[in-house]
């Protein structure tokens, strides 16, 4: 266990994922389809667009660091078979990874607490919808066995002193709002939208473990010396990105514009 404090942890993703970005293109289409159908349901309201674009925004700067900073191994990125430069990479991952999750959040969450039952069946319809989507489309890349220490579409150190500040600095900032600045009205959205996006991120990792795209390795890049986590590390790892790196450091895309008086 001493031994395990003083390696690395690294969070493998393999398949198509950071390669193929249609997949990222098409969840991008997928978040805006959904601030649209909000707004035409709920007379207007522009919530979601401006969730969208908070999100979109800090999820591209935050690629942008962890490809700049080295923190993240990443292959080339292509689109319809043409090779992307980096700021429409980052800026469809901050779309896909970001925008669409968050947005995917908060619209099953409000409709959690609606009132009228039409707006509950479309909520169940998307989130039925969407998760049978996700689950299939990753099962659809399984692959036979893990490549450990081997060539992947990503690798990143999950506990660097950059992740971990970032991560703490976004955790307070979900703290403070949460017990000092958020209506009664704001903290069951936000508690919603949580507690959605903890399910999707949660049953993600599952079904990429299940089909090989996605694991923990313990060790050193320089010199290469990478091995498989144990299990009760790997299950401690992803429920921590489920839970931690998706639904918690993304509820301040809902926080952020309710600061600055833009959702009430």
């Amino acid at each position: 266990m001493i031994d395990l404090l003083l390696e690395k942890i690294y969070m493998i993703r393999n398949g198509d994922f950071g390669t193929n970005f249609e997949a990222k293109l098409l969840l991008s289409i997928i978040g805006l389809s959904l601030c649209l159908l909000d707004y035409a349901l709920m007379n207007k309201r522009k919530d979601y667009f401006r969730v969208f674009s908070t999100a979109t925004i800090i999820w591209t700067i935050s690629e942008l660091m962890l490809h700049v900073l080295g923190i993240r191994e990443m292959k080339d990125a292509f689109l319809f078979g043409w090779k992307i430069p980096l700021i429409i990479k980052t800026l469809l991952q901050g779309m896909a990874e970001g925008a669409f999750i968050a947005v995917f959040g908060i619209f099953i969450g409000d409709r959690i607490i609606a009132k009228e039952k039409k707006q509950k069946i479309i909520g169940l319809v998307v989130f039925s919808g969407l998760m049978i989507f996700m689950i299939l489309r990753t099962l659809n890349q399984s692959v036979a066995f893990k490549i450990i220490g081997g060539d992947v579409a990503s690798r990143r150190d999950i506990f660097s002193p950059v992740a971990i500040i970032f991560i703490g600095f976004w955790i307070f900032v979900d703290v403070f709002w949460y017990f000092k600045k958020a209506t009664k009205n704001l903290k069951i959205r936000a508690l919603n939208m949580f507690l959605i996006m903890t399910i999707y991120g949660v049953v993600w990792n599952l079904v990429e473990y299940i089909s090989n795209t996605r694991w923990v390795e313990i060790g050193t890049l320089e010199p290469l010396n990478l091995y498989p986590a144990p299990l009760y590390l790997e299950i401690i790892i992803l429920l921590y990105d489920g839970i931690i790196e998706i639904a918690l450091i993304y509820v301040p895309y809902l926080i952020i514009p309710s600061l600055l008086k833009h959702i009430k």
